[in-house]
């Protein structure tokens, strides 16, 4: 009888513990989801600004702009930008290779399956964490980002440019995981 009582004790707590850690996994995951459709969400809505601002210089970026353009593209991303969360930006042409980067680190090439979902009209978004080179004590040394590529189609349905953006999500995330 007692090894009974025992056994359901142990029993019970290991059930208890399996399903804290179960829900714990679904929590993080809902967060990751929530955040990477509200980033989604604002980077869809700074592509279609900037798509629109900046159609000439990304036309004669597809014909093979000159430095005076990429200059310009600089200028007018920073004061666009300016106040926004969007850290990094680049645009891709419709058979997804790199046309400008604000970042060095940036894709030269999409892929092809990328570039079927975005000739789809489908918005591909990630979830990304970048550490934090020489962060100060007490600092936070990682930031989190949504990744997002936005297609920008004309008046006919085709693919004219990809728009990828980097949007620093890192205060909503700690916010949001502080309240878990």
């Amino acid at each position: 009888m007692f090894r009974l009582l025992r056994f359901f004790s142990l029993t019970s707590l290991l059930v208890v513990i399996t399903a804290a850690a179960a829900l714990s996994l679904y929590s993080r995951h809902s967060l990751h989801q929530t955040l990477i459709q509200h980033g989604q969400a604002d980077n869809l809505v700074v592509a279609g600004i900037l798509a629109n601002a900046l159609a000439e210089p990304l036309q004669q970026l597809q014909r093979g702009g000159d430095h005076n353009t990429r200059g310009f593209l600089q200028g007018s991303l920073r004061r666009l930008l300016e106040g926004r969360s969007v850290t990094q930006v680049a645009f891709y042409d419709p058979e997804g290779r790199l046309l400008f980067a604000q970042a060095q680190d940036e894709r030269g090439l999409l892929g092809g399956d990328e570039l079927r979902q975005l000739r789809a009209r489908q918005v591909l978004s990630t979830f990304v964490t970048q550490p934090v080179a020489l962060s100060a004590p007490g600092q936070p040394d990682t930031r989190y980002l949504i990744y997002s590529l936005v297609p920008i189609h004309d008046g006919n349905n085709r693919l004219t440019a990809v728009v990828g953006l980097h949007d620093d999500i890192s205060a909503l995330y700690r916010r949001s995981d502080q309240n878990r």
